[in-house]
């Protein structure tokens, strides 16, 4: 695993490959930071996954899910963060 800052930027290289996310289901229990990175998880996963309460990320980050909907696959691909 890698790790670089790039000014506002932390990327991350694993060496999980997305075809081996399997689809999951789970629940924040209202901590929106673990509802974030459970959506980030399932975006890389490519795969349909439930997330109990995705509606607690509003808390700190109202326009999350569109933000995150609006990432650009092939630029992703680029950087490294899809396989």
């Amino acid at each position: 695993c890698e790790a670089v800052a790039e000014g506002d930027d932390l990327l991350i290289a694993g060496g999980l490959k997305p075809a081996a996310i399997k689809a999951f289901e789970f629940d924040p229990k209202g901590d929106h930071r673990l509802a974030m990175a459970a959506m980030v998880l399932e975006f890389v996963a490519q795969k349909a996954c439930t997330i109990l309460d995705r509606s607690c990320v509003e808390v700190s980050f109202p326009d999350f899910t569109a933000v995150l909907s609006s990432v650009d696959s092939k630029h992703s691909k680029k950087r490294g963060l899809l396989s």
